[in-house]
């Protein structure tokens, strides 16, 4: 056994990259994981959208989606592909960061007015947070 498992080791630690790279270049793996990514991102920033209520992370996430898929369209030409994938995942994790900022943003503002009002109506006490 112990031979065996010699003699593959440096064969799978070769063909496991190479399989990855094959994995990677595939356009059909390739529109799946740009769906997927979209199909996440709309979930995620819309509950973040629904508590925050601000509309700037929609132009955001719909400029990320036209990146993406004008990228996936564009596997001929691979400078332009290349550059319309990253800029489209720049942009969907820059609108992921902006709606995590104004989520917090947020959630401190309405646990501020909440307090706020809780001192204003005499209702705070020491384990109110």
């Amino acid at each position: 056994m112990c031979a065996l498992h010699c003699a593959f080791l440096p064969i799978a630690a070769v063909a496991m990259p190479l399989a990855t790279v094959e994995l990677l270049a595939n356009h059909v793996y390739e529109l799946g994981f740009v769906v997927f990514a979209l199909v996440f991102g709309a979930v995620v920033l819309s509950t973040g959208m629904s508590r925050s209520r601000r509309s700037t992370i929609l132009g955001l996430y719909f400029a990320s989606a036209a990146l993406l898929l004008a990228g996936v369209a564009n596997h001929e030409q691979a400078i332009m592909h290349a550059v319309l994938m990253v800029l489209g995942g720049l942009s969907l994790g820059s609108a992921h960061a902006v709606n995590r900022h104004f989520v917090r943003t947020h959630g401190d503002a309405q646990t501020l007015w909440r307090r706020g009002n809780a001192v204003i109506h005499g209702h705070l006490t020491g384990t109110d947070h």
